[in-house]
């Protein structure tokens, strides 16, 4: 088979060249999607399942722990969870076993 370079035309392909060429392609898009793939948690009552903790452990969480994790456009409330929960753990493991959070 001849190989498929950009500048071959759509026409000059066969059935499964054709094939290959779309296989490829979903491929490299479920590869991307798979990668790019976050898990968000929305308002204080995500915080909340996300932690399971109170709606005010959730607000101290908000304000002071994960802050680099949320994202605040006016009242909705965006939480990346991943990072949510590592930089939960880093703040945990940092602090002394006398400090509250």
């Amino acid at each position: 088979m001849a190989e498929i370079t950009p500048n071959t035309p759509l026409v000059m392909l066969t059935v499964g060249q054709f094939e290959e060429l779309l296989s490829r392609n979903r491929i490299e898009k479920t590869e991307t999607f798979q990668s790019s793939h976050r898990r968000y948690v929305y308002g204080l009552k995500g915080i909340c399942e996300l932690f399971n903790c109170a709606h005010s452990t959730a607000q101290k969480l908000k304000d002071e722990v994960i802050t680099e994790a949320v994202s605040q456009y006016g009242r909705k409330i965006v939480v990346d969870a991943e990072h949510a929960l590592r930089l939960f753990k880093e703040r945990k493991s940092s602090l002394d076993p006398d400090t509250d959070l």
